[in-house]
C-alpha cells in the first residue's frame, strides 16, 4: 500500500497535467513510510472522506467510490509484479473527467443565477478562454505524445529518457539498436547498464535482486552478441560465459555461447555446449540447428541432416532452418542424402513466404528441378 500511495498520486497528477508519460516505469517498491508519508496522507484522507460521504449518501461520495473501487483492483493491497502502468488508469480516469465536468456545470449554474449581466459575461469569458487554452495545450501534448509512437526505437528511447533507471526497457532499447546494427551506441549503453546493475545487486536492501541478476545476465548476453558482430570472439565468449553462469536456465544464452566458441575455433567445445543444452532443453530448436550448422561446415553432412531435421520437427516455422535443410537435401555431396521432392516442397513454402527477395530459394529450386 505504501508503493500504491505514490502511484495513485502520480496517476492523479497525470490526469490533470499529462507531462512525463511513460509506457513502462519499472518503479521499485517503496521501502519505508518516510519515502511516501505525504502521498500516504493525501490518499488516506481522500479515501476516508469518500467513505464518509458515501455513508452520508452524498452524490460526490459515489464519484470518489467510483474512482477508488475501479483502481483498487490494481492499486491497493493486492500484490502485483509491476506496481505502476498508466493503462490501469484508463477506467478510473472516467471518474475524474466526470467529476470535472459536473464541477464546471455547477459553477456555470451558480454564475447564471448570481451577479449582474456584465459580471456574468466576464466570468463566462474567463471560463471559455480557460477551456480554449486547455484544449490547445492538450492537443499539443497529444500530438507530441503520438510522435513517440512512430517506431519501436523512438518509443524505447523516450522511456529510457523519462526513466533512466528502467533496466528492462534499457535492455529492450539495446536489443533494438543491435538489430539496427548500431553496435557502438549499444555497447556504450551496456557498459553503463552493467555498472548500474552491479550497484543494485550489491545493495543489501534491494528487494528486486533476483530480477536484477537476470537483467545483468541478459546484458552480458547482449554484450557478447555485439562483440561477435564485431569479430571479437574471445571477448564475446567471456561475456557469454558470464551470462550463462548468472542465468543457466536461459537456453538462448547457451546457444549464443556455442556460436561464439565455434567462431573462435573451439568447435568441440561448441558442440558440447549444444549437446549439454539438449539434455536440459530437448525442445529448444536452436541447439539442433546450430549442431546442423557446425556439422555441415565441417563436411559431416549425415549428422548435419539429422540435426536439421530435428530442428525442423520442433520448429517448422523457422525460415533459416527450412532453408538450411532444403539446401542440404538438394545439393548434398552425399547423393544418398539428397531428397529433391522434400527439398522442393520446403523451397516452395519458402517462396510463398519470402517472395522475390529470396534469390537463394530460386537458385536451389532450379537445382532441384
Amino acid at each position: 500500500m505504501l508503493s500504491q500511495s505514490k502511484v495513485i498520486v502520480h496517476y492523479i497528477k497525470l490526469a490533470f497535467f499529462p507531462v512525463g508519460l511513460c509506457l513502462d516505469y519499472e518503479w521499485e517498491p517503496v521501502r519505508s513510510f518516510r519515502e511516501v508519508w505525504w502521498q500516504m496522507l493525501c490518499i488516506s484522507s481522500l479515501f476516508i472522506i469518500t467513505v464518509w460521504l458515501v455513508w452520508r449518501k452524498k452524490p460526490i461520495g459515489f464519484w470518489g467510490a467510483w474512482f477508488f473501487l475501479i483502481l483498487g483492483a490494481t492499486s491497493s493491497v493486492i500484490p502485483i509484479p509491476d506496481i505502476i502502468f498508466e493503462h490501469r488508469m484508463y477506467l478510473p480516469l472516467a471518474a475524474i473527467i466526470f467529476g470535472v465536468v459536473i464541477l464546471f456545470f455547477k459553477i456555470e449554474n451558480e454564475i447564471s443565477f448570481s451577479g449582474d449581466n456584465h459580471e456574468r459575461k466576464w466570468i463566462s469569458f474567463f471560463f471559455v478562454s480557460l477551456f480554449i487554452i486547455a484544449t490547445i495545450l492538450l492537443v499539443f501534448l497529444t500530438r507530441s505524445r503520438n510522435e513517440k509512437y512512430q517506431s519501436k526505437e523512438v518509443m524505447l528511447r523516450d522511456i529510457v529518457r523519462t526513466n533512466p533507471d528502467n533496466c528492462r526497457q534499457t535492455l529492450a532499447l539495446i536489443t533494438s539498436l543491435i538489430h539496427s546494427a548500431k553496435f557502438d551506441e549499444a555497447e556504450e549503453m551496456l557498459i553503463k547498464l552493467i555498472e548500474r546493475l552491479d550497484v543494485r545487486i550489491n545493495d543489501s536492501k534491494n528487494c528486486a535482486r533476483e530480477k536484477n541478476i537476470f537483467q545483468q545476465a541478459a546484458a552480458y548476453n547482449a554484450y557478447g552478441c555485439i562483440l561477435m558482430e564485431k569479430g571479437q570472439f574471445s571477448n564475446a565468449v567471456e561475456k557469454l560465459q558470464t551470462a550463462v553462469s548468472l542465468a543457466s536456465n536461459k537456453p538462448v544464452f547457451q546457444s549464443n555461447l556455442a556460436m561464439a566458441l565455434y567462431h573462435l575455433g573451439k568447435k568441440t567445445e561448441a558442440i558440447e555446449v549444444c549437446k549439454d543444452g539438449i539434455k536440459k532443453y530437448a525442445d529448444y530448436a536452436k541447439f539442433y540447428a546450430l549442431l546442423g550448422y557446425f556439422y555441415a561446415n565441417d563436411g559431416d553432412e549425415k549428422n548435419a541432416l539429422h540435426y536439421y531435421q530435428k530442428a525442423y520437427e520442433i520448429l517448422p516455422s523457422d525460415l533459416s532452418v527450412r532453408m538450411d535443410l532444403a539446401k542440404l537435401l538438394v545439393v548434398s555431396k552425399n547423393l544418398s542424402l539428397r531428397d529433391y521432392n522434400k527439398g522442393l516442397q520446403l523451397l516452395t513454402e519458402l517462396e510463398k513466404e519470402t517472395g522475390k527477395k529470396a534469390h537463394n530459394v530460386y537458385y536451389l529450386m532450379a537445382m532441384a528441378y
